[in-house]
C-alpha cells in the first residue's frame, strides 16, 4: 500500500473538494479475510464451545470482510447496506467472545478463562474503532487515503502481534500439558526414551554385545 500497488479507484458517493473518485486498498481486505478468521479461531479454541460454534464465528469474520469489501466498492448509497450487513455479523461475533465464550466450560482450567477474557475484551475493543475507521475513510470519504492507510496500519499492528504477545503473555503460568496437545514426536509416544523402542539398541544393549 505505501508503494501505492493494491488499489483501484472508486466513484465516491462524498467528494472531497474537487476529488469525485477514492483510491481503494482491496488488498487490505484479502490479508484481513485470512488473519480475522483465524484471531478468532485461536481465541474460541480456547474455550469449550462446539466446533460448529467456533466456525460458525469464523465464517462470521468472513462476512464482516466481505461485506466491507463491496461495501467499499459500491459507489452509491447501498454501500450503507453492506456497512449494517458487515456490522450486524460483527455484532454476532462480540456476543459469542463476551457472552457465549466466557459461559463456556474451560477444560484447562481457571487460568485460561482469565486469560480468554482479557483477550476477547482486547479483540472486541479494537473491532469496534473499525466500522468507525470504515465509515471515515471508504464510507464517507472524509479521512483522506494517506490518513486511512495509517489508521488502519495501526488498528493491524494492535489487533495482530499487539495481541498475540498479549494473550500469550496472558496464558503464561498455564501448564500447557491441560490442553491435551501432542507433537506427535517419537519420544513424545510410548516406544520414547523411558520406555524404548522394541529391538533399539541403547547403551546397556551396546555393552551386552
Amino acid at each position: 500500500m505505501a508503494s501505492d500497488l493494491g488499489a483501484t479507484p472508486v466513484i465516491a458517493e462524498f467528494s472531497r473538494g474537487t476529488t469525485f473518485a477514492r483510491q481503494i486498498f482491496f488488498v487490505r481486505y484479502i490479508q484481513w479475510f485470512i488473519t480475522f478468521p483465524l484471531l478468532i479461531l485461536l481465541l474460541l479454541f480456547s474455550t469449550g464451545l462446539t466446533i460448529s460454534d467456533i466456525l460458525t464465528t469464523g465464517f462470521f469474520a468472513w462476512v464482516v470482510v466481505v461485506c466491507g469489501l463491496c461495501g467499499a466498492l459500491t459507489p452509491s448509497t447501498y454501500k450503507w447496506g453492506f456497512f449494517v450487513l458487515g456490522v450486524a455479523a460483527l455484532a454476532y461475533i462480540w456476543a459469542v467472545l463476551l457472552g457465549h465464550g466466557p459461559r463456556s466450560t474451560f477444560n484447562a482450567g481457571g487460568g485460561v478463562r482469565s486469560g480468554y477474557i482479557r483477550g476477547a475484551g482486547f479483540v472486541a475493543l479494537l473491532t469496534m474503532i473499525y466500522p468507525i475507521a470504515w465509515g471515515c475513510c471508504e464510507g464517507g470519504n472524509v479521512v483522506s487515503p494517506t490518513g486511512e492507510m495509517i489508521w488502519y496500519g495501526i488498528l493491524d499492528l494492535l489487533l495482530g502481534p499487539v495481541f498475540l504477545f498479549y494473550f500469550v503473555w496472558g496464558l503464561r503460568g498455564v501448564d500447557y500439558g491441560l490442553f491435551g496437545l501432542n507433537s506427535g514426536k517419537y519420544t513424545d509416544g510410548p516406544y520414547g526414551s523411558a520406555g524404548g523402542a522394541p529391538g533399539a539398541r541403547g547403551p546397556n544393549m551396546a555393552a551386552r554385545v
